[in-house]
């Protein structure tokens, strides 16, 4: 499954459009565009971009919209199991006040409930990714991406009561998270400046967010703000990265954690 979806994020990311034996158009029903996609099996997943989440239980035949309780962007869906998910976003107000919202699911995405409401100081600082486990949540606050601006990644202990664990980074925007369980983890990172120089980063906790170190710095000259960085692992070793630097699509691999 993580394999599935980290392939539609290579589609997504590089515009590929060829067509391939075996994969087949889906219409949701909706207009505008999606964000993110995530399937609990091959029968029952989630898509969404706006105030409302698409849910199929039959393999992306047919999709029944679920509105949220509050207007947001929606970036990224994750399930724990059958009935538990969470989705995340945010919305801007002006040009200097966002809200970052997350919402939750008790039954299966049939309804959901805010659960934290947040203020950024830009337009644009949402939040792009979240994980769960148990009462373990990360989420990864994208900040505005460029100078002046402080990303963070927030982490609770106790399902979203109170997040003790961070990371603030001045002049980085943090994008998607990868954990594979509720110690071991990466988020991925950018770091732009007005002279449109910029690095993409990963880093990564092996305390459930307490502390991060930084393993990859990739340093590259781009025009413009660039699209949100990738990162998947599939075990404790083995981890991918997907960007784009001066519009053209890196692609990094690890074989050591």
């Amino acid at each position: 499954m993580k394999t599935i979806l980290f392939l539609l994020n290579v589609l997504i990311l590089t515009n590929i459009t060829y067509p391939q034996t075996g994969w087949y158009l889906q219409n949701s029903g909706a207009g505008g565009s999606f964000n993110t996609v995530y399937f609990i099996n091959d029968q029952t997943g989630f898509v969404s971009g706006g105030i409302t989440i698409f849910k199929t239980t039959n393999g992306g035949i047919s999709w029944t919209g679920k509105i949220l309780p509050d207007t947001s962007i929606i970036y990224s869906i994750r399930f724990e199991n059958q009935l538990t998910g969470y989705a995340c976003g945010g919305r801007g107000v002006n040009n200097y006040v966002s809200y970052q919202y997350l919402f939750k699911t008790t039954n299966g995405g049939d309804n959901w409930t805010k659960i934290l409401n947040t203020s950024g100081s830009m337009t644009t600082e949402y939040f792009y990714d979240v994980y769960s486990q148990n009462n373990f949540i990360c989420l990864a606050d994208g900040g505005f991406g460029s100078m002046a601006t402080v990303g963070s990644v927030i982490c609770s202990t106790n399902g979203g009561v109170s997040y003790p664990y961070y990371l603030n980074m001045y002049d980085e925007s943090f994008d998607k998270l990868s954990f594979i369980n509720s110690q071991t983890g990466w988020v991925s990172a950018r770091k732009e400046t007005d002279t449109q120089v910029g690095e993409r980063r990963i880093y990564k906790t092996t305390n459930g967010g307490a502390n991060w170190t930084l393993q990859f710095n990739d340093a590259s000259q781009y025009m413009g703000y660039s699209s949100l960085m990738n990162v998947r692992f599939i075990n404790s070793n083995t981890g991918f990265t997907l960007y784009k630097a001066r519009e053209k699509a890196k692609f990094a691999k690890t074989t050591n954690g």
